[in-house]
């Protein structure tokens, strides 16, 4: 099969939309880079290679990955794995119903270094990894913002 890369970029705040297409495959050694504002959406998409970006593939947020189908009771942000970390670590978190949704990384200053969530989200029990291969080492803290909730916890880059 041919390799397709396809780079989805939001420029000058405008959204991408890729739509009407019955089936999209990408083989291993191809990357789709969805970015924040973009959507793709497709019948199917078999993905074997990476994926990547904070946009939507079909209204699912990509960067966060469902990792169960049960709807969890209350809102729970989990400790982060592993911790101490170097260079990514995955954080956990529980959303009973659907709501904006937003998770922040913050130095020991608390400065945000990073926005890894910052979308509406269905109900689910979700992971997303932190890559902090630009960060230095020390002591970090991410916080969930849910529905009124809000809970932080606290992880150590270790390079």
């Amino acid at each position: 099969m041919k390799n397709i890369i396809i780079v989805l970029l939001v420029l000058f705040g405008a959204t991408a939309l890729i739509q009407s297409q019955s089936s999209i495959i990408y083989d291993a050694e191809t990357a789709l880079d969805i970015q924040s504002g973009a959507d793709v959406c497709t019948d199917s998409l078999i993905m074997n290679g990476a994926f990547t970006g904070n946009g939507t593939v079909c209204g699912l947020v990509i960067g966060i990955i469902p990792v169960s189908v049960e709807i969890p009771k209350s809102y729970e942000l989990f400790s982060n794995y592993p911790n101490p970390f170097n260079p990514v670590t995955k954080i956990r978190f529980s959303i009973p119903r659907s709501t904006y949704t937003k998770l922040t990384i913050f130095n020991v200053t608390g400065k945000a270094v990073a926005v890894l969530v910052n979308e509406n989200v269905s109900p689910g029990k979700y992971e997303v990894d932190w890559d902090a291969s630009q960060s230095a080492s020390g002591v970090y803290y991410y916080m969930l913002e849910a529905d009124g909730f809000k809970a932080t916890k606290k992880m150590v880059l270790i390079k």
